[in-house]
C-alpha cells in the first residue's frame, strides 16, 4: 500500500486500511451468520467463495509487476 500513497498521506491511510481491516474483521462473524440463517450454510459457504474469487481480477490488475499493454 505505501506505493500507492504518497509519503505525507501514508499514516493516515494506513489508519483508514487498518481500521477498516479491523471493522470488517468484527462484523463479518455476525453478518455471516446472518446469512447462513437466511440462504443456509452451503449456499453462504458458496458466497464466501465467490467474494474471494472476486479478489483476483483486483489483484492482476493493481499488481505492479505485470506489463502494462498501453
Amino acid at each position: 500500500m505505501p506505493e500507492l500513497v504518497a509519503p505525507a498521506a501514508r499514516t493516515r491511510a494506513f489508519g483508514i486500511f487498518y481500521t477498516g481491516t479491523i471493522a470488517a474483521s468484527a462484523a463479518a462473524p455476525p453478518v455471516l451468520g446472518l446469512l447462513a440463517d437466511t440462504l443456509g450454510v452451503p449456499n453462504t459457504m458458496t458466497a464466501i467463495a465467490a467474494g474471494a474469487l472476486l479478489t483476483i481480477p483486483l489483484a492482476v490488475v493493481l499488481n505492479p509487476m505485470l506489463p502494462r499493454h498501453r
